[in-house]
């Protein structure tokens, strides 16, 4: 019989055995993760004041860029495990959305996220749909319910607003397909100043008109960095 002492139960994660296959770059690093959440809850809970003031506190840089070959891996977990913060639910194979991405010229933006408290490493992603010419639509947005509250999403949508103006592109469209775990991102077009323009009982479909409409400015607690896209 081995006996493993362990200083902190999280460092079970780390047993041989008991990590996943397949892991990408976040799942290596899920035990100092979770070691960095728990920091940030606890802070929180010794926090006096008002919850923005908090955020505003903990020095969250929000960095959004294009995504990368590395990135592939992470970009189909977060589309296949998250429920919550995901606008349609859609689930992809990796070589379904690369092909897509190659052969439509699908936008991929991701988003990573840090604090004071440490790296959330690849966090959110989006899928934008480029092809009818002045025009991109949102085919999927996702979030990971470990930022939730951060406003990741919300300034995402922000970024693709400023992005498609700067672009020359005339609408933005973005698509929620209400399902039971995703009550909370279902107002998310609608709070950035998107229309509702269609809603079939299935699929509500929102519209943002980037040369009439006036774009929000991004949360102040977060430190906004754009990379070349």
């Amino acid at each position: 019989m081995n006996i493993i002492l362990l200083t902190d139960p999280i460092d079970v994660l780390n047993i041989e055995g008991i990590r996943p296959d397949n892991e990408t770059e976040e799942d290596k690093s899920r035990v100092q993760i979770l070691k960095e959440d728990r920091d940030r809850k606890e802070a929180e809970k010794v926090h006096r004041g008002d919850y923005k003031n908090f955020l505003s506190q903990c020095g969250i840089k929000m960095t959004v860029r294009g995504v990368e070959e590395k990135d592939w891996p992470r970009v189909v977990q977060l589309l296949n495990r998250t429920n919550e913060l995901n606008t349609t639910g859609n689930r992809y194979a990796l070589e379904e959305l690369k092909k897509s991405y190659e052969l439509n010229n699908d936008k991929i933006l991701i988003v990573e996220l840090k604090d004071k408290f440490g790296d959330y490493g690849l966090i959110a992603e989006c899928i934008i749909d480029t092809r009818e010419p002045g025009a991109w639509t949102i085919r999927d947005l996702t979030v990971s319910c470990r930022t939730m509250g951060r406003g990741v999403g919300s300034n995402l949508v922000l970024v693709i607003l400023d992005l498609a103006q700067k672009s020359g592109i005339k609408t933005v469209s973005g698509h929620i397909l209400p399902t039971e775990s995703n009550w909370r991102v279902q107002p998310l077009y609608e709070k950035r100043g998107f229309q509702k323009v269609a809603d079939n009982g299935r699929i509500q479909k929102y519209q943002f008109n980037v040369e009439k409409d006036k774009i929000m400015e991004y949360s102040d607690w977060l430190e906004m960095n754009i990379s070349k896209i």
